[in-house]
């Protein structure tokens, strides 16, 4: 249960994935429903202006399994490994407020799917992704400094193609709306933490623009 009278926060959260495919660098071919393996890198960047003035920066590497499926579905999976730095305020010392988490594993999932006939403007994407402990953040034991938990975050998206119906430009430009649900969100133990903040689950509008 959320605390009573908490104060209100801004947040911006970045997130960069990039793919370097085996058909295009090796001239690997496709096997069955298997279209492409892919190396994989990316990051998130994380800033909020609350108490505990969070300040994520990690970095993802590992491969990803793209697939083509009957009916225009693509679906893609990858597993990875995972090193995060955060901040958190009421941790003075010895680390200021800085963590710098231990390795672990994260698998991250797309799935698209086109909503009618081929061409249809409309299109359901559902990201998944799981994300192992990370230990504590610190080297040695100081409040507030609990082990963290498995997370598991989850976007459900219907998009519409506005530019393959206005200008006969399809993949450019999209309007969507959203629903995002994080559970332990950074790691943090939803049972133990007495804001709700942990748990996040909110419904998002949004527009994309392809370059």
């Amino acid at each position: 249960m959320a605390a009573a009278g908490c104060e209100g926060a801004t947040e911006i959260y970045g997130f960069f994935r990039s793919t370097f495919g085996w058909k295009q660098l090796f001239g690997l071919q496709p096997y069955g429903w298997l279209s492409n393996i892919s190396f994989k890198v990316g990051g998130d960047y994380n800033t909020e202006n609350n108490a505990a003035s969070p300040a994520k920066r990690d970095v993802v590497a590992g491969l990803q399994f793209d697939f083509e499926l009957p009916f225009g579905i693509h679906f893609a999976v990858s597993p990875l490994a995972y090193f995060e730095k955060n901040h958190n305020a009421f941790i003075t010392t010895p680390t200021s407020g800085v963590r710098y988490f231990e390795t672990t594993y994260r698998v991250e999932s797309l799935l698209s799917v086109p909503l009618g006939p081929k061409g249809t403007p409309f299109s359901f994407t559902s990201l998944f992704a799981i994300q192992g402990p990370k230990g504590t953040g610190v080297s040695v034991t100081v409040p507030p400094s609990f082990e963290t938990k498995t997370e598991v975050f989850t976007q459900q998206k219907i998009s519409f193609d506005v530019g393959s119906v206005t200008f006969n430009k399809p993949n450019m430009v999209f309007v969507w709306v959203a629903y995002t649900y994080w559970y332990n969100k950074f790691g943090i133990d939803h049972t133990t933490d007495p804001t709700g903040g942990s748990i996040e689950s909110s419904t998002l509008v949004g527009t994309t623009w392809a370059f």
